[in-house]
């Protein structure tokens, strides 16, 4: 139990306290700069446990360890989604920009064709069935998809990223 408890605590620490940093990093340290945030934050979380609760075992903190950084490896690879625009995000992003309306299906493949990589995301995109819906001539994001462009958009909003059009 100390184990997941120590982990937890120590990845919501290290990310909380990497995105707010995040900003006034390089941006070539923006990806390198996650382990170590987890590490001093699971230090942290482990020193605070060791203070407040009790001892831990090397296996508790191995436990949180792996936790921390298999939790940390997904929020990396999510920021690097972010940071470096995906083709999906981009292909998402370029959608909604285009608010309740839809983008107009002109815009779109104007889009596809501006950009090499969009046309295998669209592929699979299609594929999946889950991401757009075509409406006359608009193209709008399925509607389970809200959740997530939200926490996309926020996180974007946060770091001050301006938005891909």
């Amino acid at each position: 139990m100390a184990g997941l408890l120590i982990g937890l605590a120590g990845t919501i620490l290290g990310v909380v306290c990497h995105a707010v940093v995040l900003r006034r990093l390089p941006v070539r340290f923006a990806l390198i700069s996650v382990p170590a945030f987890l590490l001093a934050a699971l230090a942290a979380a482990t020193v605070v446990y060791w203070n407040e609760i009790g001892s831990v075992h090397a296996d508790e903190i191995i436990a949180a360890f792996i936790l921390s950084m298999s939790v940390g490896l997904c929020y990396a690879l999510t920021l690097f989604g972010v940071l470096y625009d995906s083709p999906t995000l981009a292909l998402v992003n370029a959608i909604v920009g285009f608010g309740a309306t839809g983008m107009p299906k002109a815009a779109f493949f104007d889009f596809v064709r501006d950009h090499p990589f969009m046309s295998s995301r669209l592929a699979a995109l299609e594929a999946t069935n889950r991401t757009m819906v075509e409406a006359d001539d608009f193209v709008l994001p399925r509607s389970n998809l809200t959740p997530l462009l939200w926490l996309g958009e926020s996180y974007r909003r946060l770091r001050g990223t301006p938005a891909a059009h």
